[in-house]
C-alpha cells in the first residue's frame, strides 16, 4: 500500500481537527477549509511558523463575489493559528476583525403594533391602560388604523381626549386578558364598529392593573371572547 505524503502545514492541521472533535466540535465545512489552507502552505513549500502574510494571502485568494468571505476564511483558521503560536511562539495570529465583518446580516425587524395591524388587516388597535401612557405611546406612531383606549379611570379618559387619534371607552376593571377581550366584544359590537370576525389588535399589561408593564400584544377575532369559542373564555362564566 502506497502512503500518501503530507505536509507539515497539512498534518498539523489534521492533528488540530482530531483535538476539535475529542471536544466535542464537528463542523465538516471549517474543516474542508482548515484543510484547504493547509495544502495551500504546503503547495507553497512552508516551513515553520506561519506568518500573518501568509494566512491572508490564502484567506484573500477566493473565486468568491461575497465580499465577507475572505473575513470568514480567516476567522475560519484563527483558532489554528492560536494553536499554532501556543505551540511555537512565533505563528501571529490575526487581531478580530481584521478584514472586516464576516456576514451582512440584516438586524431583525421587531414589528410594532400599527404593522402587525397592517399586514394582518385588522379594524382597530385597542389598548388597556389606567395611567394612558400605553394609549400616548401608541399614538405616537400617527397609525393609519384607528385606535381605541379602554380604560377603568374618568380621569384618564378626559386626559386621552386630548391625545391624537385615540377614541375612548369606559369600562369596568378587567381582573384577566380574558376579560378585556370580553370588553372588546361587548363595546365594539354594541357601538356597531365591528362585526363578528372582524379582527382587532389589543395591547394591554399581563397581569392587568400594574401601571407602566404593558408586555402583552395578541390578535383577537371579534365575537370569540363572546360566544365562548375557547375554554379561557368558558372559565369566566
Amino acid at each position: 500500500m502506497t502512503g500518501v505524503m503530507i505536509g507539515a502545514v497539512t498534518a498539523g492541521v489534521e492533528e488540530f481537527i482530531v483535538l476539535r472533535r475529542g471536544l466535542g466540535y464537528r463542523s465538516p465545512s471549517q474543516e474542508r477549509a482548515l484543510r484547504a489552507f493547509g495544502r495551500h502552505l504546503d503547495q507553497q513549500g512552508h516551513h515553520g511558523p506561519i506568518p500573518l502574510e501568509s494566512s491572508l494571502d490564502w484567506a484573500t485568494s477566493t473565486a468568491s463575489i461575497d465580499p465577507c468571505n475572505p473575513a470568514r476564511r480567516l476567522t475560519t483558521v484563527r483558532g489554528f493559528l492560536r494553536h499554532l503560536a501556543a505551540i511555537d511562539g512565533a505563528t501571529e495570529v490575526p487581531e478580530p476583525g481584521l478584514l472586516g465583518s464576516t456576514g451582512h446580516r440584516k438586524p431583525p425587524h421587531i414589528y410594532s403594533e400599527s404593522e402587525i395591524g397592517d399586514l394582518l388587516g385588522v379594524k382597530y388597535l385597542v389598548t388597556f391602560t389606567q395611567s394612558g401612557e400605553t394609549a400616548r405611546r401608541l399614538s405616537r406612531i400617527r397609525s393609519k388604523i384607528p385606535m381605541l383606549a379602554f380604560t377603568p379611570m374618568q380621569a384618564t379618559r378626559s386626559q386621552l381626549s386630548l391625545t391624537w387619534g385615540i377614541e375612548t371607552y369606559l369600562v369596568p376593571v378587567a381582573r384577566h386578558t380574558d376579560q378585556m377581550a370580553i370588553q372588546v366584544d361587548e363595546s365594539l359590537i354594541q357601538s356597531g364598529r365591528c362585526a363578528e370576525g372582524d379582527r382587532v389588535v389589543i395591547v394591554a399589561g399581563s397581569p392587568p392593573g400594574i401601571p407602566g408593564s404593558t408586555n402583552a400584544l395578541r390578535v383577537h377575532r371579534i365575537g370569540d371572547a363572546k360566544n365562548k369559542v375557547a375554554p379561557a373564555y368558558q372559565d369566566l362564566d
